[in-house]
C-alpha cells in the first residue's frame, strides 16, 4: 500500500466506537514524594489504591513538554536531523525537536527549535497534535508541529553539547519509508509525518 493508498483509507474508515465506554475511576493517591531531581527531570513515587482496590507503588517521570516540527520545503522536501543520541547510544534521524523551556510557549519553542537545529525558519507553524508521549510512566507531552513555507535564514545554532547535520528527503518518500518502519528509530516522527501527510495535501510545502 503506498501512501497515498493509506491517506485514501483512513479518510474512507472513519474511526468509531461501536460498544459503549464503562465508566472507570481514576486511583486514588494515598501518599506522594519526590525521589530524585535535577534540572532536566523528577521521578515521583505515588501510593496508590488502584480502581479495583489494590494498594501498588507506582513511579512517575515528571520531565518537559517537547515539539517536533514537520518541515517542509516549498520543493516537497522535509528536513532530518542526523545526531547522535545517548540513550539509544548511536546516531539516528529524526525530525526538528526539542524540549519546551520554563514558561516558553510551545509555539516559540517550535520556532525557535527549527532555527536553532536546522537554520530555517517557517511562514507557517500549525499544530497539529498534542499526545501523551509514554502516559503509564510519565505526565509530558508531545506537541506536533507542521511548518511550511521555509527559508534557510543563517546557520544552525546547537547547543554546546549538540552536532546535527541536517538532511533532507521527499516528503512522499519519508512517509511512505516512515510507514514502513525505516529510516526513523523515534516514535514521534513516524506519526507526525503521518499526520502531515493527512492534512490537506494541495497547500503542503507552499
Amino acid at each position: 500500500m503506498t501512501a497515498v493508498d493509506a491517506r485514501r483509507y483512513a479518510h474512507r474508515r472513519r474511526s468509531k466506537l461501536t460498544q459503549p465506554t464503562p465508566d472507570i475511576r481514576p486511583w486514588e493517591v494515598l501518599e506522594s514524594s519526590i525521589v530524585f531531581s535535577n534540572r532536566w527531570l523528577r521521578v515521583r513515587r505515588d501510593v496508590c489504591r488502584t480502581n479495583r482496590g489494590n494498594i501498588a507503588d507506582y513511579y512517575i517521570v515528571e520531565r518537559f513538554d517537547y515539539v517536533l516540527i514537520v518541515a517542509l520545503t516549498p520543493e516537497s522536501e522535509v528536513l532530518i536531523v542526523r545526531q547522535y543520541k545517548h540513550g539509544a547510544g548511536r546516531v539516528i534521524r529524526e525530525l526538528p525537536a526539542g524540549y519546551i523551556e520554563d514558561g516558553e510557549d510551545p509555539l516559540q519553542c517550535a520556532q525557535r527549535e527549527l532555527r536553532e537545529e536546522t537554520g530555517y525558519e517557517a511562514a507557517s507553524l500549525e499544530r497539529m497534535a498534542v499526545l501523551m508521549a509514554s502516559p503509564s510512566a510519565a505526565q509530558n507531552r508531545a506537541h506536533l508541529y507542521l511548518a511550511t513555507g521555509l527559508r534557510k535564514v543563517g546557520e544552525q545554532r546547537p547547543d554546546a553539547n549538540e552536532n546535527i547535520i541536517v538532511e533532507k528527503m521527499d516528503f512522499e518518500q519519508a512517509v511512505q519509508a516512515a510507514a514502513r518502519n525505516e529510516v526513523f528509530e523515534d516514535l514521534s516522527s513516524p506519526v507526525a509525518l503521518l499526520m502531515a501527510w493527512h492534512r490537506q495535501p494541495a497547500r503542503i510545502g507552499r
